[in-house]
């Protein structure tokens, strides 16, 4: 257990892009479920998401696999539980916007035997 670095920082956007652009990263990342909003479902999203802040007028959180990062269009690849869908595109601004939300305290769980800690390490030297 002693092994597991922890961190308290907080990750910047482009910190995101960059970490997610190399092959093999993987972040478990908490966000607000009512706040993403997935480009290949979009019609059948926009149906759930109005269902769902109907139902909660505040926080929900929800935890999505982050697998990677497409620069060309500006948006992550994630894998969400709670859709079939084998994979979901959401833009850098929707993830962003979910994962800085109230109630997520911005939770990141970095995953592989990739390290960044020179990236992350000078987020944290900033707090």
């Amino acid at each position: 257990v002693n092994a597991i670095p922890v961190e308290l920082t907080s990750v910047s956007l482009q910190s995101l892009r960059e970490m997610m652009s190399i092959r093999g990263a993987l972040a478990i990342v908490l966000v607000d479920k009512r706040l993403l909003r997935c480009a290949l479902c979009a019609k059948g999203s926009q149906a759930i998401s109005q269902s769902i802040s109907r139902l909660a007028s505040s926080f929900l959180g929800h935890y999505v696999l982050v697998c990677g990062y497409l620069e060309e269009v500006d948006a992550f690849l994630l894998k969400d539980p709670a859709t079939s869908k084998q994979c979901c595109v959401v833009k850098s601004r929707h993830l962003d916007s979910a994962r800085r939300a109230f109630g997520t305290d911005e939770d990141i769980l970095w995953l592989g035997d990739w390290h960044q800690s020179s990236l992350l390490s000078a987020e944290s030297a900033a707090l």
